[in-house]
């Protein structure tokens, strides 16, 4: 059965049974669609089809897209804000980073230390053999000192 609009679009009326695998193939099909948005799926579909309900239907279907759902920029959360950090005076905080396992040196060494002053923002590097860790076990209050794995 066909749907006549005006004298220059004809339409295939679509079952009920195939109309939720019409609008998913046309909406989210891997070949040729890229889960494009209600407007663009609902102008694809009513090129080759037609029955009663095809904006709602398709509307409906693309609002419950799991894909488009996290890609959609509404739905992602702001970014976090800055919060600034008190200082108090030079060399009174420090911000130390741990980088490695790195590939081994000659000399042996496969971490990084970097420590940065916060308030001259000057930093200083050194290479290391190994991380050491400390644990305070709570039934007998002794430190341990292990490798970093």
């Amino acid at each position: 059965m066909f749907h006549r609009n005006g004298q220059t679009l004809c339409r295939v009326v679509v079952d009920v049974n195939k109309r939720d695998r019409i609008v998913e193939s046309l909406h989210a099909d891997p070949i040729g669609c890229g889960h494009y948005g209600q407007t663009a799926t609902i102008r694809k579909v009513t090129d080759r089809f037609w029955w009663c309900s095809v904006s709602t239907d398709t509307r409906e279907y693309v609002r419950g897209c799991a894909v488009c759902q996290k890609a959609n920029r509404l739905n992602r959360p702001p970014p976090a804000s800055l919060h600034l950090v008190a200082v108090g005076g030079l060399f009174r905080r420090w911000g130390i980073y741990l980088v490695g396992p790195l590939k081994k040196t000659v000399n042996g060494n496969k971490y990084i230390v970097v420590a940065t002053e916060y308030l001259s923002k000057c930093p200083e590097v050194t290479i290391v053999l190994l991380i050491l860790t400390v644990t305070r076990s709570s039934a007998n209050a002794k430190k341990t000192a292990r490798p970093l794995q």
